[in-house]
């Protein structure tokens, strides 16, 4: 993948730029919506398959909505910078019902990543007071490795990339896309943000309880956000009846230090729309 990556860059109009551009390529996993597996496979939706364990995460009484399950050792075939665990399952659950933004450090409890073994589980029904339009429909997927360009042309201009490029920088994006559906679910790589802003800066400041109009009083807290990469994007899905704000995409961030240790405890999520 990454050979095709850099033919496109050199053979755009970005060509000139290609010393600048090539650093910045990153390995993601593109997940297609495709249609119902069996229990125990990476999905959407649907019911969770839970070691018995596992508690359903709550927040202030509610359960949250569970979103995605990935098997990890299927995953880790195209996981090209070995950065997940290559062992058990993650599961991804979010307040669907109040759709938090991640811009208030008290949203803090409003998402859950659980990482487990993959013994023994079994399909769970959700909670009896999670609403029925809070359990989404299932929804299988492919699996296909892609590389990413950081989707805000403001993270490249430092590389002094001038602005009429708009156009061409986007182009290039699409090419190094292994799917033209509109939905992109994603994980790993670079973010594909509906708007410009910088959603590191949201999860760093968010995960030491400061608001972000506050950042500019927290310089040092605030520049340790390059230290946030992108876990899991899951877009509006028609296949299985989400939509977050007005066809937005909700975005799980983690520390590179707390995904190498494994700890899924300091997960940040920005929800995102137009």
């Amino acid at each position: 993948m990454r050979a095709d990556a850099l033919r496109a860059i050199y053979g755009s109009q970005m060509s000139r730029f290609a010393d600048d551009l090539v650093p910045l390529l990153r390995p993601s996993v593109r997940l297609i919506a495709c249609g119902e597996r069996k229990p125990g496979t990476t999905r959407l939706g649907g019911h969770p398959d839970l070691p018995p364990h596992i508690d359903w995460p709550i927040r202030a009484g509610r359960p949250l909505s569970f979103i995605a399950q990935l098997d990890l050792p299927e995953i880790a075939p195209l996981d090209e910078q070995g950065l997940l665990p290559a062992e058990g399952m993650l599961w991804f659950f979010y307040d669907a019902a109040r759709q938090p933004w991640g811009c208030d450090p008290l949203d803090r409890d409003a998402w859950r990543v659980i990482h487990a073994p993959s013994a023994s589980l079994q399909r769970t029904r959700p909670p009896k007071n999670l609403g029925r339009g809070l359990v989404f429909d299932a929804c299988a997927l492919e699996l296909r490795s892609e590389m990413t360009l950081p989707g805000c042309y403001f993270n490249v201009r430092d590389r002094e990339i001038p602005l009429h490029a708009f156009e061409w920088y986007d182009e290039l994006r699409d090419q190094l896309k292994t799917e033209s559906r509109e939905s992109i679910h994603r994980l790993l790589g670079h973010a594909d943000p509906v708007q410009n802003d910088d959603m590191e800066h949201y999860c760093q400041l968010g995960l030491h309880g400061i608001d972000y109009q506050q950042a500019e009083e927290y310089p040092i807290i605030s520049r340790a956000a390059s230290e946030w990469i992108l876990l899991l994007q899951v877009d509006t899905e028609e296949a299985t009846g989400w939509m977050w704000g007005d066809v937005g995409r909700i975005y799980y961030w983690i520390r590179r230090s707390d995904l190498a240790a494994r700890n899924f405890d300091n997960m940040w999520l920005v929800l995102q729309c137009c």
